[in-house]
């Protein structure tokens, strides 16, 4: 069949409507401060990043908390809590001053089926090395 034809669009008519601001995916609570954050690193299992805050502060990260997370500030160990006004979102609190903000997500539930496959490997194999000198 022959192709319709395209019909023509008065777009004279139309207005943009500018979307609603959005929160950025990682920014410091205290919005005033002259603080800032540079990502450095961003995989779904790893973040690292880079903060100036003149003040201590908390990071606020637009993604989800759950457990399995670890944070760590210049390598130290970190609390994460829930952002007060979005608790389905993650943060960590960090001090004035330069720092380097890392999350890595390894849940137990990984590590627990990692082990239950390597014992069910090892248990295999020696099933099969045990047959194997009997016969």
């Amino acid at each position: 069949p022959p192709a319709s034809p395209v019909p023509s669009i008065d777009d004279s008519s139309m207005t943009l409507t500018p979307l609603p601001s959005h929160r950025p995916r990682a920014r410091l609570e205290i919005a005033d401060s002259p603080g800032a954050v540079v990502w450095l690193e961003d995989s779904p299992t790893r973040v690292r990043l880079h903060v100036t805050s003149p003040t201590e502060n908390s990071l606020e990260l637009s993604d989800a908390y759950a457990p399995g997370w670890k944070a760590t500030v210049d390598g130290a160990l970190a609390v994460i809590h829930r952002q007060k006004e979005a608790p389905i979102f993650r943060a960590v609190d960090v001090p004035a001053g330069i720092h380097t903000v890392a999350f890595a997500y390894s849940p137990a539930s990984f590590q627990i089926g990692l082990y239950m496959a390597c014992f069910g490997i090892g248990l295999l194999a020696f099933a099969v090395v045990r047959r194997s000198s009997v016969t």
